[in-house]
């Protein structure tokens, strides 16, 4: 297990452009699957107190994240998504606080849609 270390704000790796997420990409950041980075995701999430926490936050190059865990948000789920496409929004929308660990202990209120429905593929590659 690798221990993956948040990246500073004004890193180029956290503001630059995300590649497309392919099984090809894994070899050159020294891992065997999509489970053993989701381990490693997880447990800098966990580290850092998030309930969200993006690939490139910790300096992996591809469009992945992983979300939830958090016990009292819909049971605990964990959601880990490769190559997120959003299908749809719907129009109602809500506010929230949301903070960011880029940008630990600040938060703000944030307009979101209610309902999306994203297609992605998950650590199984399904």
């Amino acid at each position: 297990m690798k221990e993956l270390k948040l990246l500073p704000p004004n890193d180029p790796r956290v503001l630059s452009s995300i590649a497309t997420f392919s099984d090809d990409m894994l070899k050159e950041h020294d891992y065997k699957n999509r489970e053993e980075v989701c381990k490693d995701m997880e447990a800098a999430m966990l580290k850092y107190g998030g309930i969200g926490l993006s690939a490139n936050q910790v300096g992996l190059p591809f469009r992945m994240f992983l979300c939830g865990g958090h016990p009292s948000i819909e049971k605990g789920l964990l959601m880990k998504v490769f190559n997120p496409v959003i299908i749809s929004a719907s129009a109602e929308t809500t506010m929230f606080k949301e903070g960011c660990l880029t940008f630990p202990f600040i938060f703000l209120s944030v307009r979101r849609p209610r309902k999306v429905v994203v297609k992605y593929e998950d650590e199984k590659g399904d």
